[in-house]
C-alpha cells in the first residue's frame, strides 16, 4: 500500500473525500457494498449514525471487525442478504460492482435505497462498452444512479 503525505493511499482510497462529501444531512442509515477491511465504513460513520458493511471476503470482514467502532459489518451478499427495501439513505460501492452481475447488483441497490438517497458508486472499466451492462430506459435505475469522475 503506497503513502501520500504520511497517510495510506491507493486508488480506492484516492475516492473517499469525493464519496464522503455526496452524503445527504441528515442521513441516518449507510451501507458500504464491498466494505473490505472497512475504511470506507469508518470514514462513513463520523457523519452517519448507523454504518453497515458488507463484503463475501471472511478474511476482510475479520480485519474490519477488529476496528474499535460501532459499524455493523456482515460477513455476506448484498444480493441475498436480507436487508429491508428502501431502508439506507446512502449506498456506497467503490471498485466492487465489477464482481456482479451488474444489472442485478444496481437494482439490488436501487431496491435499497431510501427514496431521495444517494447511491455513490466507484467501477472500474471493463473491456465492453458500459451500455451493454445498463438496465434499459424505464427501468427507474437511472434516477438513482451517479457518476462519480
Amino acid at each position: 500500500m503506497a503513502e501520500k503525505d504520511g497517510r495510506r493511499w491507493n486508488h480506492n482510497i484516492h475516492h473517499h473525500p469525493r464519496i464522503l462529501r455526496a452524503i445527504p444531512h441528515g442521513a441516518q442509515r449507510a451501507l458500504d457494498i464491498g466494505c473490505g477491511e472497512g475504511m470506507l465504513a469508518r470514514e462513513l460513520r463520523r457523519t452517519v449514525p448507523q454504518v453497515t458493511g458488507i463484503d463475501l471476503d471472511g478474511p476482510s470482514i475479520d480485519q474490519a471487525r477488529g476496528y474499535p467502532d460501532d459499524v455493523d459489518y456482515i460477513l455476506g451478499d448484498v444480493l441475498t442478504h436480507p436487508f429491508e427495501p428502501a431502508s439506507f439513505d446512502v449506498i456506497t460501492s467503490v471498485a466492487a460492482l465489477h464482481h456482479m452481475d451488474a444489472a442485478a447488483a444496481l437494482g439490488r441497490m436501487r431496491d435499497l435505497l431510501h427514496p431521495g438517497g444517494v447511491l455513490a458508486l466507484v467501477g472500474i472499466a471493463r473491456s465492453t462498452m458500459p451500455g451493454a451492462a445498463l438496465p434499459p430506459p424505464g427501468s427507474g435505475l437511472a434516477a438513482i444512479a451517479a457518476v462519480v469522475t
